[in-house]
Parts: C-alpha cells; sequence; structure tokens
C-alpha cells in the first residue's frame, strides 16, 4: 500500500517542510525498524479497509492525514527492537497465523521463539499495534468473514474452523465488523 501526498500539500497541511519529517521506511514485508506502532495500526486500519464499504473514500482519506499527521508529531516510541528481536517476533506472528484455531498461550509462544513473554508482548504490540490476543482474535475473525463471503463452510462450520462455539463467534463479529455473520452470506 502505498499513501501519497503531494509534498505542497503536505507541507499545507502539516505547517513544515517534508524534508524534515522522520519518515519511516517500509519494506515489501512490513514496516523496518522505528516505525512507530500507531503509524502500523492505521496503515493496517487502511489495508484491512472493505472496498464494498459506505464511505471508503473518505475513511481512507481522513486515515491518509491521520498517518500524515503522526509523521509530524515526535516519536512517542521506546528504543526500537534489534533485528534479532524483530525477526523473533515475526517468527511468532508466522506461527499465531499458522496455529489460529488453538494458538499457543504466550509463555509457550515465547519459548518457542527465544523470548521472554514479557519481551514478547511488550514488542508484538509495539511492531503488530496490537497485544497478541488481539492479534489473534482479528485474525480469527477476519478468517470467518472470508469463510462466510465466499459460501465455502456454514456459519457453524467457520467458527468451529477458527476455533470459536457458533455463538460466540456471531456476539464477536458483531462486536469486529458492526454486522451479524448472517448478513454477509452472498444470496443463493
Amino acid at each position: 500500500m502505498f499513501v501519497r501526498v503531494v509534498p505542497d500539500d503536505a507541507q499545507a497541511l502539516l505547517g513544515r517542510e517534508v524534508a524534515d519529517l522522520p519518515v519511516p521506511a517500509w519494506t515489501p514485508d512490513g514496516p523496518r525498524l522505528g516505525c512507530e506502532a500507531s503509524q502500523r495500526a492505521v496503515a493496517w486500519q487502511m489495508l484491512t479497509c472493505p472496498a464494498d464499504a459506505p464511505g471508503r473514500s473518505l475513511y481512507l482519506s481522513a486515515k491518509g492525514l491521520e498517518l500524515l499527521a503522526s509523521l509530524a508529531l515526535p516519536s512517542r516510541d521506546p528504543a526500537p527492537l534489534g533485528l534479532a528481536g524483530t525477526q523473533r517476533l515475526y517468527e511468532a506472528r508466522d506461527i499465531l497465523l499458522a496455529t489460529l484455531e488453538a494458538p499457543p498461550s504466550v509463555p509457550e509462544l515465547a519459548r518457542a521463539v527465544g523470548l521472554s513473554a514479557r519481551s514478547l508482548s511488550r514488542g508484538f504490540s509495539r511492531l503488530f499495534g496490537q497485544p497478541v490476543y488481539a492479534f489473534v482474535k482479528a485474525r480469527r475473525l477476519e478468517r470467518a468473514r472470508r469463510l462466510i463471503e465466499t459460501d465455502a463452510l456454514t456459519i457453524a462450520e467457520a467458527a468451529y474452523a477458527i476455533g470459536y462455539h457458533p455463538s460466540h463467534l456471531s456476539t464477536a463479529f458483531r462486536r469486529h465488523f458492526g454486522v451479524a455473520p448472517s448478513a454477509l452470506r452472498p444470496p443463493r
């Protein structure tokens, strides 16, 4: 994803030279060290905005401005993670994505990647913009949404496929997406 702002517009909005901004570097695999968790969270919200959402253009414009504004603020993140720590956190994320139905606990995950539970929790939140359990819950719900939208499974089957009871899925789904899972079923 790219957020493109014409330099003159950025200067007018921010009241300072664009060249003076501490712009984070991005790679195809995600942000490089030094990018703030809040900026990653905004970028993720932009990436996951449904293509058919009402007001999508306005939402993405607002999030783009939020991201731009965050560049003008001084850094609030503590010292950046080291390369080895960052690689371990990406490894932890990959383990979680591979085991969404029954993810390991934070202590188990920490042992698997060679970090303390505290380092994993703090680093994961900083790098991915949300705690481990919130990350798992969001990915599970996104997977359920894909299964339901593609009509691959019933709502109950989708719930069990992601490790939820059907009634718990409906409640969590409504909270996360603002609609019941049944509203996303394709017409037959």
